[in-house]
C-alpha cells in the first residue's frame, strides 16, 4: 500500500493587501479605544470614611415632647432612627461615597432614595451633621455644601457619641 506523499507545511506569508488590513484594522481600534479612554471621567470620591459608632441628637418638638435622632456609623452603611412622640422611623442607608475634603457622604436606601450628608466640627465626642434626602444619585452628587446658617432640613445638628 503506497502512502500518498505528504507535502510539508509552508509559512503564511500573507499578502501586501492583508498586511495594510490588518494595519488599518488596527489604527480603526486604536482610535476608537482612545476615544473611549479620554472620555471616562473620574467617580466619586472613594475617601475611608473616619465616623464609627452611636452618635444622638436630642431636641424637643412644641407640643409634641422630646425626639431623639441616632446614627449608627458603620464602613458599609448608616443605621439611622428617630424616636419619638412625633414621628419615628428606622432604615439603613448603604454607602456610596465619601469625600474626605468637602466632608460629603453619599449613599442610598436600596430602593432609588439617595442620601447626601455632610460632616463638620468633628471632635471626639461629638459632629455636626447636615442630610438631605435626594430622589436622585445625580442631585446627591450636585447637592452644594449648605452654609453654616443653613435651616433646610433641620440645619446642621450636633450629634454627641454615645459610649
Amino acid at each position: 500500500m503506497m502512502r500518498p506523499m505528504m507535502r510539508p507545511m509552508m509559512p503564511h506569508h500573507p499578502t501586501t493587501a492583508s498586511r495594510v488590513t490588518s494595519a488599518v484594522a488596527a489604527s480603526v481600534v486604536l482610535l476608537v479605544g482612545s476615544a473611549f479612554i479620554a472620555d471616562v471621567t473620574p467617580g466619586p470620591a472613594q475617601d475611608p470614611f473616619p465616623l464609627r459608632g452611636t452618635y444622638t441628637w436630642t431636641f424637643e418638638i412644641a407640643g409634641h415632647g422630646t425626639q431623639v435622632s441616632t446614627h449608627v456609623f458603620a464602613a458599609d452603611s448608616v443605621l439611622y432612627e428617630m424616636d419619638g412622640p412625633a414621628y419615628a422611623t428606622r432604615y439603613t442607608i448603604h454607602h456610596e461615597s465619601y469625600d474626605a475634603a468637602e466632608g460629603r457622604w453619599v449613599g442610598h436606601t436600596g430602593n432609588g432614595i439617595y442620601y447626601v450628608m455632610f460632616f463638620a466640627d468633628r471632635t471626639d465626642e461629638s459632629v455636626s451633621v447636615y442630610k438631605h434626602r435626594c430622589t436622585s444619585r445625580d442631585e446627591a452628587y450636585a447637592f452644594p455644601l449648605p452654609a453654616p446658617d443653613a435651616t433646610a432640613d433641620h440645619g446642621w445638628n450636633t450629634y454627641l457619641r454615645q459610649p
